[in-house]
């Protein structure tokens, strides 16, 4: 490989790794979980007040599937005692709807 050709792959290699698209990619991404988790709790929201219709679990479990997602993660790389009990706490939240969601498809 000539030396201009190698320049060029580690200039195409490093864009990525630019520290403010790395905190766009990063913001990007909290904006369209807490856009998404918003939502979730509007619809739950509207079908269990307005519509009477009790709560939806799958509403739930999206919702708290996305948060001990995060929180597992960020125990996972802090190594701290209080993340590690809100992911469990938040994945004990995820399981339980997701197993009523279960239970209510089952009939």
């Amino acid at each position: 490989m000539k030396r201009e050709e190698i320049l060029e792959k580690s200039r195409n290699e490093n864009l990525s790794a630019d520290p403010y698209t790395a905190e766009v990619e990063k913001k990007a991404a909290q904006i369209g979980n807490w856009t998404g988790i918003v939502i979730t709790f509007v619809l739950l929201a509207i079908e269990g007040l307005l519509l009477k219709k009790g709560a939806n679990y799958g509403y739930c479990l999206i919702i708290f599937s996305v948060l001990a997602m995060q929180s597992i993660y960020r125990a996972a790389k802090l190594k701290t005692k209080h993340h590690l009990a809100f992911a469990i706490f938040q994945s004990i939240l995820a399981v339980f709807a997701a197993v009523v969601v279960i239970l209510k498809y089952m009939g």
